[in-house]
Formats: C-alpha cells, structure tokens, sequence
C-alpha cells in the first residue's frame, strides 16, 4: 500500500528524509583536527548525529510515521502490537507513528519508557496506558549506537511486557557491518528494521562539499552557555 503525501511516494519521502539528515544532522570535523568528546572517556568524534534535530522537524516526523506503517502496516493487521521506547530519542517517533497510524485505518497504543522513575507521585516508570496483552514493538531513533533499545527490554519485562518478533529505529550506526539486521546491546534473537544505514550518509566534510556544495549544509553553532 503506498500513502502519497504532498504528491510524494515513499521512496521519495525516504530520500526527502535522508537528506535531510545529510544536510543538517551531522556534525563533520571542518579539518579531521577539531573534534568533539566521545561518550567514552578520552574519546573523540570527527562526525555525530545530532538526529533530534529531524525530530523537532514536522516534515520529518509525518514521513517517518508513513514509513514506517509502510512497513509495519501489513503485519499490524495479523498480529496487533503496541510501540514503545526509552526517552527522549523515542519520544517524537512514537507520536509520528500514532499520528500517521490513521492513515492506514489503524488505532496503535503507544508507551514512553522513563530512563528514571519518577520520584513523585505514582513514581512510575511508564507514561501512556499499558495494554498487557499486547506485544511491545520497540522503537529507537538509532540502533547499534548505545544501550537505549536494550534498556527499554529490559524496564518492559520487569513490567511483565512481551514482545513482538521484531524492532524499529531509524538508522542503524553498525559501523563495521557485523550487525546489520539488529542492535548489538541486544543479541541476535532480536531483530530491526531500520530506514537508513551509515552508507547513506557523508560523514567527511570535505566528500560532502564535494558532492553538494555548502548551500544546503545547515551549520551547527556552538550554543552561549557552552564557550
């Protein structure tokens, strides 16, 4: 089933999507010199994806949804399941996928996971209304990149979740290609369909400029509280 959008196919919102990211969501090295901490200490980056940027984007956010149900539509109609994913990455792609999910006559329950529990209140774990008779089909912006999917098994199963077959996230940053078809932090038993690979992007400046120019580049200013 194919959703037309603004007079695009998906291939084509799957190009728009791309591009995107390739123009403004990844932070290149202007020399391989200048680079930025790694998560690891002393660590350091020549490229990063700053993907929350696409997030804030509603464009993004409309085609990633319709994607995604391209995808999953099909098989939703066989075996239902309900979305859910660690915060914040997670936050906007669950309301992109619920937003989107009328557009194929379904009605789809969405989780948002806590990374901490609230210490107030309920003190709970999980935001939305949990169906406990549905399967959990995960859903991240990267996989392969940290332990976010890997977290949210496991708060799910502590809440007595199972799970469905398979998980989403947008792109998979496997950078070696031992882990094509899923996330590393989780093993082999748990595969992802993902939108984009690492192929489909530039992550050195100057093969970028080479290709596109810098017209369509959107900068990255570092932000006043940060000097």
């Amino acid at each position: 089933m194919e959703i037309a959008s603004n007079n695009l196919l998906p291939a084509e919102m799957r190009e728009w999507m791309r591009q995107y990211i390739n123009d403004a969501c990844i932070w290149r090295s202007p020399d391989r010199k200048e680079v930025l901490s790694g998560k690891i200490s002393g660590t350091t980056y020549t490229w990063q994806f700053y993907i929350r940027r696409a997030l804030n984007n509603a464009k993004f956010c409309k085609y990633l949804g319709i994607l995604f149900w391209e995808e999953f539509a099909p098989i939703y109609k066989y075996r239902q399941f309900q979305i859910a994913g660690l915060e914040w990455g997670s936050g906007p792609i669950l309301s992109a996928i619920t937003s989107t999910s009328a557009l194929y006559g379904i009605k789809c329950n969405a989780i948002s996971i806590r990374a901490e529990v609230k210490p107030y209140g309920l003190k709970n774990r999980f935001e939305g209304i949990i169906d406990y008779n549905l399967p959990v089909l995960l859903v991240d912006d990267l996989c392969n990149s940290k332990n976010t999917l890997v977290r949210a098994k496991e708060f799910c199963a502590k809440e007595g979740l199972h799970f469905y077959d398979v998980g989403f996230a947008i792109i998979n940053k496997d950078l070696f290609g031992d882990h094509e078809s899923h996330d590393k932090y989780i093993g082999e038993h748990y595969s992802l369909k993902t939108i984009f690979t690492l192929k489909d992007f530039d992550f050195i400046l100057k093969t970028y400029l080479a290709k596109h120019g810098s017209s369509r580049m959107v900068p990255f200013v570092r932000e006043h509280g940060s000097k």
